[in-house]
């Protein structure tokens, strides 16, 4: 780390994955000038992608990985049992082991809760599209558990519910600041049944969600997708770098 911080000089660019990743490294590399990049986790630019109004209760997705099971359950068990209880469905996609997915539907039951079985890489856009709203759990309450996570929120779930044409609901993590106010949805999850009653009460208008819809999956063709995040870094590679090094 000695050797990577007294190079870091010399380095000519720096791409990250989230503001304040960037901030980070440059607290810690403070004699690094390198030319900041932010390339967030996205997918590839939906081409043809559609949106489809809605009907009914608000929809309620969650995808997480096994990391969410290490926070506090009994808080997260609230927070969903509440949601549920307002008429709120909310399905929660596991990618991993049957153990886990066994430990998720633990957590509540209820009749519009369910833990379902993984869905490959390839269908999970599409799949996403049926719901409303994506939701990220990782709040201040348990921001001890792993702080950088907190601060930064670098996940990929966020561009995947943008390119799905979701609103994204997220427990105020300066990660996210990023996300256009017409698209998120922030709770406060200190509280969890409080957080919760605050997210329903913006989810229950279905004109104002699907204009967030609309906008969401406006955000992911012209923003929100690898490419268009990509394209400034490789004309400066092109244009500045290789020409300087040529």
């Amino acid at each position: 780390m000695k050797l990577v911080k007294f190079v870091s000089g010399y380095i000519d660019v720096q791409l990250e994955c989230c503001d304040v990743l960037c901030r980070f490294r440059r607290e810690d590399w403070p004699k690094m000038t390198a030319k900041p990049f932010i390339l967030r986790h996205a997918p590839p630019l939906r081409e043809g992608a559609s949106f489809l109004p809605h009907q009914g209760p608000a929809r309620v997705v969650f995808t997480s990985s096994k990391y969410v099971l290490g926070l506090n359950r009994e808080r997260l068990s609230r927070f969903l049992g509440r949601l549920c209880s307002h008429g709120i469905s909310v399905d929660w996609y596991f990618p991993h082991q049957d153990e886990n997915r066994a430990i998720a539907r633990a957590l509540l039951s209820h009749p519009l809760y369910t833990v379902r079985e993984r869905v490959e890489k390839a269908q999970l856009l599409d799949t996403l599209s049926g719901y409303d709203v994506g939701l990220h759990w990782a709040p201040m309450a348990e921001q001890d558990y792993d702080y950088n996570y907190f601060q930064s929120t670098a996940s990929n779930k966020i561009g995947e519910y943008v390119a799905a044409g979701l609103a994204v609901a997220y427990a105020g993590n300066p990660g996210l600041a990023f996300l256009p106010r017409e698209i998120s949805l922030v709770f406060d999850p200190t509280n969890p049944e409080a957080g919760a009653d605050q997210l329903v009460a913006a989810l229950s208008d279905r004109a104002t969600l699907d204009r967030m819809r609309a906008a969401s999956l406006r955000y992911h063709q012209e923003e929100l997708n690898i490419d268009a995040q990509a394209a400034p870094f490789l004309r400066y590679v092109r244009d500045e770098l290789m020409p300087r090094y040529a």
